[in-house]
Protein backbone atom coordinates (compact mmCIF):
# COMPACT_ATOMS: atom_id res chain seq x y z
CA UNK A 1 0.00 0.00 0.00
CA UNK A 2 1.42 3.36 -1.07
CA UNK A 3 0.74 6.30 1.24
CA UNK A 4 1.03 9.99 0.43
CA UNK A 5 1.18 13.06 2.65
CA UNK A 6 2.44 16.62 2.31
CA UNK A 7 4.52 18.66 4.75
CA UNK A 8 6.14 22.05 5.00
CA UNK A 9 8.75 20.77 7.50
CA UNK A 10 10.23 24.20 8.19
CA UNK A 11 12.27 23.81 11.37
CA UNK A 12 11.65 20.10 11.78
CA UNK A 13 10.51 18.92 15.22
CA UNK A 14 9.14 15.79 16.90
CA UNK A 15 5.57 16.61 15.82
CA UNK A 16 6.68 16.11 12.22
CA UNK A 17 8.42 12.86 13.13
CA UNK A 18 5.35 11.52 14.96
CA UNK A 19 3.11 12.47 12.02
CA UNK A 20 5.36 10.73 9.49
CA UNK A 21 5.74 7.69 11.73
CA UNK A 22 1.94 7.42 12.12
CA UNK A 23 1.57 7.62 8.34
CA UNK A 24 4.28 5.04 7.64
CA UNK A 25 2.82 2.62 10.19
CA UNK A 26 -0.31 2.42 8.03
CA UNK A 27 1.29 1.80 4.62
CA UNK A 28 4.19 -0.15 3.14
CA UNK A 29 5.68 2.80 1.21
CA UNK A 30 5.40 6.47 2.24
CA UNK A 31 5.77 9.18 -0.37
CA UNK A 32 6.05 12.68 1.11
CA UNK A 33 5.33 15.84 -0.82
CA UNK A 34 7.54 18.64 0.50
CA UNK A 35 5.88 21.99 -0.14
CA UNK A 36 7.90 24.24 -2.43
CA UNK A 37 8.94 27.70 -1.22
CA UNK A 38 6.30 29.25 -3.52
CA UNK A 39 3.61 26.94 -2.13
CA UNK A 40 4.54 27.79 1.48
CA UNK A 41 4.46 31.53 0.68
CA UNK A 42 0.99 31.21 -0.87
CA UNK A 43 -0.30 29.02 1.98
CA UNK A 44 1.26 30.77 4.99
CA UNK A 45 1.84 34.25 3.58
CA UNK A 46 5.58 34.10 4.16
CA UNK A 47 8.56 32.16 2.90
CA UNK A 48 9.91 29.31 5.03
CA UNK A 49 13.10 29.79 7.07
CA UNK A 50 14.70 26.70 5.51
CA UNK A 51 14.96 26.49 1.72
CA UNK A 52 13.11 23.84 -0.27
CA UNK A 53 16.36 21.92 -0.87
CA UNK A 54 17.26 22.01 2.83
CA UNK A 55 13.80 20.80 3.83
CA UNK A 56 13.92 18.01 1.21
CA UNK A 57 17.27 16.80 2.50
CA UNK A 58 16.06 16.71 6.10
CA UNK A 59 12.73 15.03 5.31
CA UNK A 60 14.43 12.55 3.00
CA UNK A 61 16.74 11.48 5.84
CA UNK A 62 13.86 10.45 8.10
CA UNK A 63 13.58 6.67 8.38
CA UNK A 64 9.79 6.70 7.98
CA UNK A 65 10.03 8.36 4.55
CA UNK A 66 10.57 6.21 1.46
CA UNK A 67 10.40 8.91 -1.21
CA UNK A 68 10.04 12.68 -1.47
CA UNK A 69 8.48 14.72 -4.26
CA UNK A 70 7.78 18.45 -4.68
CA UNK A 71 4.34 19.61 -3.50
CA UNK A 72 3.56 22.70 -5.60
CA UNK A 73 0.15 23.58 -4.11
CA UNK A 74 -1.53 23.37 -0.72
CA UNK A 75 -4.14 21.03 -2.20
CA UNK A 76 -2.63 17.61 -2.88
CA UNK A 77 -4.86 16.79 -5.87
CA UNK A 78 -2.11 17.16 -8.50
CA UNK A 79 0.25 14.77 -6.74
CA UNK A 80 -2.56 12.33 -5.96
CA UNK A 81 -3.37 12.28 -9.68
CA UNK A 82 0.27 11.88 -10.70
CA UNK A 83 1.40 9.29 -8.13
CA UNK A 84 -1.89 7.38 -7.47
CA UNK A 85 -1.40 6.45 -3.81
CA UNK A 86 -3.71 3.99 -2.05
CA UNK A 87 -3.92 6.13 1.09
CA UNK A 88 -3.76 9.91 1.54
CA UNK A 89 -2.75 11.15 4.97
CA UNK A 90 -3.25 14.62 6.39
CA UNK A 91 -3.12 16.33 9.76
CA UNK A 92 -6.33 17.23 11.55
CA UNK A 93 -5.28 20.90 11.50
CA UNK A 94 -5.57 21.00 7.70
CA UNK A 95 -8.69 21.07 5.58
CA UNK A 96 -7.98 20.09 1.99
CA UNK A 97 -11.53 19.29 0.92
CA UNK A 98 -10.78 19.20 -2.82
CA UNK A 99 -7.90 16.76 -2.22
CA UNK A 100 -9.99 14.49 0.00
CA UNK A 101 -12.87 14.50 -2.47
CA UNK A 102 -10.61 13.68 -5.43
CA UNK A 103 -8.76 10.97 -3.49
CA UNK A 104 -12.00 9.26 -2.50
CA UNK A 105 -13.28 9.45 -6.08
CA UNK A 106 -10.10 7.62 -7.15
CA UNK A 107 -10.65 4.89 -4.55
CA UNK A 108 -8.06 6.16 -2.06
CA UNK A 109 -8.59 6.03 1.66
CA UNK A 110 -8.15 9.36 3.43
CA UNK A 111 -6.76 9.17 6.95
CA UNK A 112 -6.50 12.20 9.25
CA UNK A 113 -3.65 12.05 11.79
CA UNK A 114 -4.21 14.02 15.04
CA UNK A 115 -2.31 17.31 15.17
CA UNK A 116 0.13 17.74 18.05
CA UNK A 117 -0.79 21.29 19.09
CA UNK A 118 1.81 21.59 21.86
CA UNK A 119 4.59 22.03 19.30
CA UNK A 120 4.92 23.71 15.93
CA UNK A 121 7.58 25.41 13.84
CA UNK A 122 5.81 28.72 14.52
CA UNK A 123 6.03 28.14 18.29
CA UNK A 124 9.74 27.34 17.98
CA UNK A 125 10.29 30.53 15.93
CA UNK A 126 8.42 32.54 18.57
CA UNK A 127 10.54 31.03 21.35
CA UNK A 128 13.71 31.90 19.45
CA UNK A 129 12.54 35.48 18.92
CA UNK A 130 11.51 35.83 22.56
CA UNK A 131 14.56 34.21 24.10
CA UNK A 132 17.39 35.12 21.78
CA UNK A 133 16.32 38.32 20.08
CA UNK A 134 14.58 39.92 23.07
CA UNK A 135 17.04 38.53 25.60
CA UNK A 136 14.53 36.64 27.75
CA UNK A 137 16.55 33.64 28.86
CA UNK A 138 13.85 31.32 30.16
CA UNK A 139 14.62 27.64 30.23
CA UNK A 140 12.02 25.20 29.01
CA UNK A 141 11.47 21.52 29.49
CA UNK A 142 9.36 19.40 27.19
CA UNK A 143 7.43 16.45 28.54
CA UNK A 144 7.00 13.94 25.74
CA UNK A 145 4.34 12.01 27.65
CA UNK A 146 2.26 15.12 28.28
CA UNK A 147 3.22 16.87 25.03
CA UNK A 148 3.61 20.18 26.85
CA UNK A 149 6.27 22.83 27.42
CA UNK A 150 6.91 24.04 30.96
CA UNK A 151 9.21 26.69 32.39
CA UNK A 152 12.11 25.30 34.41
Amino acid sequence: MIGYCAVTADILHHGHIRFLEACRNQCSFLMVGVMTDKCVKEYKGKRPIMSFDERCEVVGAIRHVDCIVPQDTFEMTGNIKEYTPDIVFDSTNHDRKASYKYAKEQGCRVIKIPYLSAISSSKIKDRIKNEVVKGNSKKYSYSVGNSQWTNV
